[in-house]
């Protein structure tokens, strides 16, 4: 008769792995509410850390106990003064504007084009312009409705945010508490959490470094850029003269994740609007200020800003970014390639645990 001997050790480490899922999933299902406030404090943070290093580094706030608590309460405040009231108020205008895109853009342009007096007038200064006119009416309609659904979707995402007024500000006050949160512990609360990963400390110390340089990259290379870009591109279609500035500003920062359209999208139809209605001046400014200033902004500062901060393959960034925003929403852009940089790095820390299986990495492909 054998007896099988069993491992106590191995028994009770199979049943603390099990015991920590199941208890993880319902702990995330618990906070699922909660979990696109802390990430947007999360975010906010990791743009306001220099500042909160800056604060800390002052002599007032080292010579004095509890500095650390004080320096992280005056960084918030900053970043309260400096950064979210502003939002707020621009949110506002963006709101009004967004409705005024919606009721009137449509209307305009089907008044203009009556009698072909805006698709003559474009074609005088843009000759190009005649091939497309046979779809004249066709392009004239799709360009109201895609300005109205767009102001109506703004509109609508933003109402949905302040019908429930309470819970926004719920909303803000956990998140500005998370944000006080991981300026003050957000480094030994990140360590303590890479310290659970059931990994090599290389293997742990490359997904980190990983994790960290992609975030960079996509704060810096994503969200800043495009601020810079559709603050830039607001000024130039405010002085121009084009309508609702602010709103169109804002949805060129946003095309800006679209590769090779980028801004394009909206300066480019503003300037032959101009020259449709008599305005060849400031549609010829429009269109130098937008090349040669907004268009080229990315090429100079994304190097400076972002540097090598991310390897990932330019394709892999744009289907991340895209697929992110399809299943994670606005913050999608962030989050996505973040889950990619992560996939890449877990794979290539499976080829190197299983090489002697795999074979060399440099073998030819038959």
């Amino acid at each position: 008769m054998s007896q099988t001997s069993h491992d106590p050790a191995q028994f009770r480490r199979i049943v603390v792995a099990l015991l920590a899922i199941g208890v993880s999933i319902v702990f995330f299902a618990m906070l699922r509410p909660y979990i696109i406030t802390v990430t947007v404090a999360a975010i906010l943070s990791a743009m306001a850390r220099p500042l909160n290093v800056a604060v800390r580094g002052l002599p007032f706030f080292r010579a004095r106990r509890g500095g650390t608590t004080v320096a992280s309460i005056l960084t918030l405040l900053l970043v309260v003064a400096l950064v979210l009231v502003p939002a707020l108020v621009l949110i506002g205008t963006l709101v009004n504007q967004a409705v005024n895109v919606s009721e009137r853009v449509g209307p305009w342009l089907e008044n203009h084009a009556a009698g072909g007096s805006l698709f003559d007038r474009a074609a005088a200064y843009l000759p190009f312009l005649e091939r497309f006119r046979p779809l004249e009416d066709i392009i004239t309609q799709k360009l109201g409705e895609f300005a109205g659904r767009l102001g109506n979707w703004v509109v609508g995402q933003l109402a949905a945010v302040t019908r429930g007024a309470l819970i926004f500000l719920f909303h803000f006050f956990i998140m500005l508490y998370a944000m006080y949160f991981f300026l003050k512990e957000g480094g030994k609360f990140l360590e303590r959490m890479v310290r659970m990963i059931p990994l090599a400390d290389d293997q742990r110390a490359m997904i980190v470094a990983k994790f960290l340089s992609v975030a960079r990259a996509t704060i810096k290379g994503t969200i800043v850029i495009g601020i810079l870009q559709g603050t830039l591109g607001g000024i130039g279609l405010w002085v121009a003269g084009i309508p609702n500035a602010v709103f169109w500003g804002a949805v060129m920062a946003v095309a800006t994740l679209l590769p090779l359209i980028g801004t394009s999208l909206v300066w480019l139809p503003s300037v032959v609007v101009l020259f449709a209605t008599g305005h060849p001046a400031a549609a010829t400014g429009l269109a130098v200020w937008s090349f040669a200033v907004v268009g080229t902004i990315d090429n100079l500062l994304r190097p400076i800003l972002v540097g090598r901060d991310t390897a990932m393959p330019e394709l892999l960034v744009l289907l991340s970014t895209l697929g992110g925003l399809a299943l994670f929403g606005a913050l999608g852009f962030l989050i996505g390639p973040l889950v990619a940089a992560i996939f890449l790095t877990v794979w290539e820390i499976f080829g190197a645990t299983f090489a002697d299986l795999l074979g060399p990495s440099d073998a030819p492909v038959t």
